[in-house]
């Protein structure tokens, strides 16, 4: 029976809202300008073009999802690709709908910051301290500047923090199989474009043990497990036949039917056809025939199991473990794509670190308004701080442990050992392999990287505070220390602002007052 008055009651986290609102805010407000082509715009958009005209290419800069979904922003916007990508500072004219080629790129950036704050609490840390990261996420000048343009960086760091929230949420929910299984193991599948041993398939009856059959042979009809669904049966017979019979072979448990999906898999699959099951259809793709048959005697059994198990055309490992997969994608990723020519803005992974360089995205044609890919001096400096201050800890805790002193309970240690997992192994994932990189490297590649230290700085702030320090007067102090650098990354987020949004602009002494290093290349006209 239904209750009047309907209730609904629900639970909003308000901080969470307003980090969200104020994400929003800094990555979409004013986004069509400058309405320029900025930096690597001019690269990006011309794959856009090629999208919205229909034209096939091949690009190894990258998977063409992130390529993808900024042609669907354009084509949102009414964008009809009749844009010549030329030079870095082209006016776009009043028929191209700016905002919309820098929307999503720009929502995605956004989303990072609430992202980081639900991640912080999935690692079991305080709301306070998921505060703290969203709020140097937020305040990552670096971070705003590639949210804002027609650029992939801010769409990889969402994914990939989407992807570790969603391992964590799987993670920390209970055993979802309660009799231990996830799996069917079952073979896997797959089809040769031409005649080969391991074409050859064993139809076994389900009721028998033996491959060997009877005497008289029994053919295999309709129905039977493995369930064959001959369906041209009206026309022929009830048994299989070859070449006459089309069959489809149907999975008993799930009706799932087998089928060539029409992809072939990558190297580590040796190119074979991919075999897939799907739901049942009348589709012709989903009908196999059999070219050729034999049935065993028991004399001949072993040597027919012998040809069976003895691929004669190539060696296909079938154990090719998950890391083995892994290290060949890496490999492929570091060796592709050469360079020998240097960029102007081009930089070292160790130049990263200590903010020796900055890329110039966009300078006005006649005045001083210009935007660059600087960092945030002040978080930056926290971040690597906290990584040093990890390990440096990590490795106090190890030798402590190994004496047999255990200075954390288990259940803190856990916590402490998984936020170095995810923090300082995304940090390690992400920054390393551009150390083995002979291509053109730019600060923008370390953002992805910096995330995870960002991620790192707070949750490492309140395990110092609720482990480390005993003493209310040292918390208190630590507290405070903690309050005034949150000011700082405001101050200095506040202070590089007109750098990152290319406005207002600056006078000549204003802005070298901004080269806080010498190897920064910040331009100026004086007057």
């Amino acid at each position: 029976m239904l209750q009047f008055p309907l209730v609904v009651t629900t639970q909003v986290d308000v901080v969470l809202v307003l980090v969200s609102l104020l994400a929003f805010w800094t990555r979409l407000s004013r986004l069509n300008s400058p309405n320029a082509v900025v930096f690597d715009e001019v690269y990006y958009g011309q794959f856009v073009s090629l999208y919205m005209k229909r034209v096939f290419f091949i690009d190894d800069s990258g998977p063409p999802l992130g390529h993808m979904i900024m042609a669907l922003g354009a084509y949102l916007g009414g964008f009809d690709g009749n844009f010549v990508w030329n030079r870095i500072g082209a006016e776009y004219p009043s028929s191209v709908s700016v905002w919309s080629l820098r929307l999503l790129p720009a929502v995605c950036g956004a989303l990072c910051v609430p992202l980081v704050y639900l991640l912080t609490l999935e690692l079991k840390f305080s709301h306070l301290s998921a505060l703290g990261a969203s709020v140097l996420l937020l305040l990552e000048n670096s971070l705003i500047v590639q949210s804002r343009f027609m650029l992939l960086e801010s769409l990889l760091i969402f994914f990939v923090l989407v992807a570790f929230l969603s391992y964590l949420k799987f993670h920390n929910q209970p055993n979802r199989y309660e009799n231990g299984r996830g799996s069917s193991h079952q073979q896997q599948v797959t089809c040769y474009p031409f005649k080969d041993v391991n074409n050859w398939w064993i139809i076994k009856d389900a009721g028998r043990q033996q491959l060997v059959v009877s005497s008289p042979p029994r053919p295999v009809r309709h129905g039977d497990v493995i369930q064959l669904d001959i369906s041209n049966r009206e026309a022929e017979s009830e048994s299989w036949k070859t070449i006459l019979s089309e069959v489809r072979l149907v999975h008993v448990n799930t009706s799932a039917v087998l089928k060539l999906s029409g992809v072939s898999l990558p190297d580590w699959g040796f190119r074979q056809l991919e075999v897939v099951a799907e739901k049942q259809s009348k589709a012709p793709s989903l009908v196999w025939t059999v070219e050729e048959h034999r049935y065993g005697t028991s004399q001949e059994q072993k040597e027919r199991e012998a040809e069976l198990h003895s691929p004669t055309h190539i060696d296909v490992d079938r154990k090719i473990s998950f890391w083995a997969k892994f290290l060949e994608l890496q490999w492929k990723m570091l060796t592709v794509k050469q360079e020998d020519s240097e960029h102007k803005y081009s930089s070292s992974p160790l130049e990263w670190i200590t903010m020796e360089t900055n890329i110039a995205y966009w300078l006005h044609s006649s005045t001083n308004a210009q935007i660059h890919l600087i960092g945030n001096p002040v978080s930056w400096g926290v971040a690597h701080i906290s990584l040093l201050a990890y390990q440096l800890l990590a490795a106090i805790y190890l030798l402590r442990r190994r004496r047999g002193l255990k200075d954390l309970p288990d259940g803190v240690w856990d916590q402490f050992v998984c936020l170095g997992c995810v923090c300082v192994g995304g940090w390690l994932v992400n920054f390393v392999p551009f150390l083995l990189m002979e291509k053109t490297l730019f600060l923008y590649h370390y953002l992805p990287a910096l995330c995870y230290l960002h991620l790192l700085s707070p949750a490492l702030l309140e395990h110092t505070h609720t482990q480390l320090l005993s003493r209310s007067t040292h918390r208190r102090a630590l507290g405070l220390c903690v309050c005034v650098g949150l000011v700082c990354v405001y101050l200095s987020y506040r202070t590089f602002c007109p750098l990152t949004y290319g406005t207002p602009e600056l006078s000549a002494n204003q802005l070298q007052a901004l080269k806080w290093r010498d190897s920064w290349d910040i331009l100026y006209r004086r007057r």
